[in-house]
């Protein structure tokens, strides 16, 4: 009895004393899909979330900002792959911060001013955690994980739902670790530190691409644009197809003398996807009259 007293009392101090390996960490990005199985290729839009180190004080707390990109598709309509993410426009997406002796990670919502648990990595089975959006949720089971550089990593598994994983967040993205349900899903396709892919079913997405920074050095002229856009750059026979941001295909012709007449299409932005033989380059333009 005494054997077994001392042999409980030993895996409970190896458990708390146990090294937690922090989420938050300069250098982390997270590629996130969004999915419809109604569509063709089962993803409408995606982002890249990640952590540069930035933070801010509100009400005293340090918290760091986690910010995105927008991945977008070299394919305007259907929605389809290769994708790669967008670094031309970047913005602050939530305000975290991580208590590394509770083991806990918060998110500060500025509309009411309120901090809520994202992730509490000390639960154990059992266990109930309340989610910041979903209600209560069971932890159905505890166990280990091997990421791609093969560290360990604790995940714990939500009764009837997805799993999160110590350090790497949830595997439908790093905010987001709930089944959506109705034929729609988030999916983490891949968790990176520095560069260096950590997590995923897939290889991490491209940053920035192909966008008009290319080897192809085609750029797009003017922009904003009334009604003639010029394509600078062109080696061949080129086509062009513009969609909107919804990635509704408005606009598909081939190039004439390096020109691209938009007058009929409304003032807005646009998304452009130009092929000249081998090499595509895409990007965004805005038309305004």
């Amino acid at each position: 009895m005494k054997r077994i007293l001392l042999l409980i009392f030993l895996m409970i101090a190896f458990n708390s004393n146990a090294q937690y390996h922090p989420m938050l960490r300069p250098g982390m990005k997270w590629d996130v899909m969004h999915g419809d199985g109604t569509i063709l290729c089962f993803y409408y839009s995606g982002e890249e979330y990640y952590l540069d180190g930035d933070d801010t004080l509100i009400t005293g707390t340090i918290y760091q900002l986690m910010k995105v990109y927008t991945v977008q598709s070299v394919l305007a309509n259907p929605w389809c792959g290769p994708y790669y993410v967008d670094t031309t426009m970047t913005g602050i997406f939530a305000y975290l911060r991580e208590d590394t002796t509770e083991q806990r990670v918060y998110r500060y919502f500025p509309a009411d001013s309120s901090e809520k648990i994202l992730y509490d990595f000390s639960l154990q089975q059992g266990d109930t955690f309340v989610t910041v959006i979903n209600g209560p949720a069971p932890i159905d089971t505890t166990f280990n994980v091997t990421l791609l550089d093969g560290s360990q990593r604790k995940a714990l598994y939500l009764n009837g739902g997805n799993f999160f994983i110590e350090s790497i967040g949830g595997t439908n993205g790093p905010l987001d670790y709930l089944i959506t349900g109705l034929g729609f899903w988030d999916a983490l396709q891949c968790a990176s530190e520095n560069n260096i892919q950590l997590w995923g079913y897939t290889v991490c997405l491209p940053t920035s691409g192909i966008n008009e920074t290319t080897a192809t050095n085609i750029k797009i002229y003017p922009n904003p644009v009334a009604d003639i856009l010029e394509i600078q750059g062109l080696k061949n026979k080129s086509t062009i197809t513009i969609s909107d941001l919804t990635g509704r295909m408005v606009k598909a012709t081939t190039v004439e003398n390096d020109k691209v007449s938009v007058v009929d299409l409304q003032e807005g932005m646009y998304i452009y996807c130009v092929a000249d033989g081998d090499f595509k380059a895409a990007g965004k333009f805005l038309i305004c009259r």
